[in-house]
């Protein structure tokens, strides 16, 4: 399993295009191959000052500080690479970002992953499905995410979505980012109400 692993960390660092960044077939889904290939690197135990891979996340980190954070603090873009299909890219984007956050030593880099994973929990909170649930006789707020935001997919929440922002909410949380506790209330209720 090990020397798998490590054929897989070696493919990637051969992989990784001269901006930082990793893609799928085509250049498509750049936003969540990066976060992904980051996390592996990251899970692997190096960070942004030592390891085998610190060059790496570093360049991947770079990536998302100057590519591909959008001023509303969406990590990815809403046409084009991600096929407006972005909140899943986002969601690993900013489970990657926040725990490299959380090993970051340098103060200026530290401060420049702070703003962008606080901004990224932001987007994440309101991008965020609100919708009333009833059972039993009781009505609750609930709220999932959809492959795009609440303000632009009219209401579609899904599973392995919500399951992604709340794993990116939860590495936020846990690198001292604050989070919402309403929001993470209505997407544990939503998968709840997902349940059979």
């Amino acid at each position: 399993t090990e020397d798998c692993v490590d054929k897989a960390l070696e493919y990637l660092k051969r992989s990784q295009a001269a901006d930082g960044k990793w893609t799928g077939n085509n250049g498509a889904y750049p936003v969540a191959m990066t976060a992904l290939a980051g996390m592996a690197m990251l899970m692997e135990g190096s960070n942004l000052k030592e390891g085998k891979y610190s060059e790496q996340i570093a360049k991947a980190v770079e990536w998302f500080l100057t590519k591909s954070q959008q001023p509303n603090g969406l990590l990815g873009f809403n046409q084009g690479s991600d096929f407006g299909s972005y909140m899943h890219g986002h969601g690993f984007a900013t489970m990657f970002l926040a725990c490299a956050y959380g090993e970051a030593e340098d103060k200026e880099q530290q401060q420049k992953l702070e703003k962008a994973v606080k901004k990224a929990v932001e987007f994440t909170g309101k991008a965020q499905i609100n919708r009333k649930h009833s059972a039993g006789g009781k009505t609750i707020d609930i709220g999932g995410w959809g492959y795009t935001s609440a303000q632009e997919n009219g209401g579609g929440d899904e599973g392995s979505i919500t399951v992604t922002q709340l794993q990116a909410l939860r590495a936020a949380r846990n690198s001292g980012i604050a989070v919402s506790k309403e929001v993470m209330d209505k997407a544990m209720a939503f998968l709840e109400v997902c349940t059979t």
